[in-house]
Order: C-alpha cells, then sequence, then structure tokens
C-alpha cells in the first residue's frame, strides 16, 4: 500500500469511528440491543445506518445555526400531550396538545424539511 493511500485509509478509520461513537454514546444514544437472529442483527445495522445518514445531512443543514447536540436538546423540548377533560373517565375521547416551537426551533425544522437526497 502506498504511503498516501495508507494515511487516506486511516483517516476513514477514524471517521469511522467517530460515527460509531455517535452512533452509541455522544448524539443518537442507541442503546445495546442484542439479537437472536441473523435477519435481526441486519435489520438493526440497516436502521443504524440510516441513522448515521440522517444525522449527517441534519448536521449540514444546520451547520450555520449551532451545535447538533446543542439543537437536539432544544427541539427535545418540543412535547405532544395526550389529554382528557379531568372529569372525564378512562373511556372519554382524548385530544393532543403540541407545544409551539419558538423561533430557533421553527428555524432548525424548516431546515431540515429544505434537506434533499
Amino acid at each position: 500500500m502506498e504511503a498516501a493511500d495508507c494515511v487516506r485509509n486511516y483517516k476513514a478509520l477514524a471517521n469511522v469511528e467517530r460515527a460509531f461513537r455517535s452512533l452509541k454514546t455522544v448524539d443518537l444514544k442507541v442503546r445495546p440491543i442484542h439479537h437472536r437472529t441473523a435477519d435481526r442483527v441486519r435489520a438493526h445495522i440497516l436502521l443504524c445506518m440510516l441513522a448515521c445518514y440522517v444525522e449527517r445531512h441534519m448536521r449540514e443543514a444546520w451547520a450555520p445555526l449551532h451545535s447538533f447536540s446543542t439543537l437536539m436538546a432544544d427541539l427535545a423540548t418540543i412535547a405532544r400531550n395526550t389529554c382528557r377533560a379531568p372529569s372525564a373517565g378512562a373511556e372519554a375521547p382524548t385530544f393532543d396538545i403540541v407545544t409551539t416551537p419558538n423561533a430557533k426551533q421553527q428555524h432548525a425544522l424548516g431546515l431540515i424539511q429544505r434537506i434533499r437526497v
């Protein structure tokens, strides 16, 4: 292997390790899951790779705004609450209330909607 190829492959390995660390700990926090069949292992790996792909596009879209982890934490405050009238019984109909995103959250969500893959 040529020296330039060796350096390029080593840097690629560092990118893979950084992506794995992001996937398992820092950003996406995919929990360890122990599968018992080959099909489930392959499906889990596919979902992890799709998550990395989506994360990469989100990072690119949000680059001008802020750090990825800060924006994820900020967006995590958007919630959907399922409600029922206080005096209603368990069989009464429910309705959902979604918190209104603030200006920063709306901007971040707008950037996500512009992603084209």
